[in-house]
């Protein structure tokens, strides 16, 4: 059986598609004749596009921290690799000199 994720909605998410929703609302209202053309009507899809825009940034930036934070990690995991290296190149040192002291 297929394993279904749950979808997480966040503020982004909604602003991105109430964004749309209203552009989507208000051309489909337009095209029926349900919507005369008084000023701030027209402006629905300037701010409709304002909020989806503004969503579509906050997950952007919140994508870009996200990777900041994976780049972060990563540069600690690769300088814990190299002190590993570097403890282990000591041991190795250590185990010949004692082996060379009891003469195998």
């Amino acid at each position: 059986m297929a394993h279904l994720h749950k979808i997480k909605l966040d503020i982004a998410d909604v602003m991105i598609g109430g964004g749309l929703a209203i552009v989507i609302l208000w051309m489909f209202g337009k095209l029926v004749g349900w919507i005369s053309s008084p000023l701030w009507v027209d402006m629905l899809p300037l701010a409709g596009f304002i909020i989806a825009i503004a969503g579509i940034s906050v997950k952007i930036g919140r994508t870009l921290e996200k990777i900041d934070n994976m780049l972060t990690a990563i540069n600690r995991l690769e300088k814990n690799a190299i002190n590993t290296e570097n403890r282990l190149t000591t041991v190795e040192s250590l185990i010949a000199s004692i082996l060379q002291k009891i003469g195998v």
